[in-house]
């Protein structure tokens, strides 16, 4: 989530659990689309969760960000108990509805 203005501090804290709800939330409705109740709020804040620390150790690099992605899958794939194929649909959707947010709150992105 990137914002105009440097987070420090106390701040800092409150941008990461903000970020983190909301992304757990986005999440959680994608889950809900595709897997329907199995889908719960915690393994959702999990897989966020997961996902952030994965993706922050990509650097950005295409090798490094497809292995995230591919291990994000993974652990999409274990938590929900879906296949692969949901796994990349709850993925997607939850990107898609994060781009959303992102652009009617005006912040280029919430992943």
């Amino acid at each position: 989530m990137a914002l105009p203005f440097p987070v420090h501090g106390n701040l800092a804290v409150v941008h990461f659990l903000a970020v983190w709800l909301v992304s757990s939330f986005l999440l959680w409705l994608s889950a809900r689309v595709f897997v329907g109740k199995k889908a719960s709020f915690v393994v959702s804040a999990v897989a966020a969760l997961v996902g952030a620390a994965t993706f922050s150790l990509s650097s950005g690099r295409l090798l490094f960000t497809l292995i995230a992605l591919a291990l994000w899958l993974f652990v999409l794939k274990s938590l929900f108990n879906v296949g692969w194929a949901k796994a990349l649909l709850i993925a997607v959707a939850a990107w898609i509805l994060g781009a959303i947010v992102g652009w009617l709150l005006g912040i280029q992105t919430i992943f």
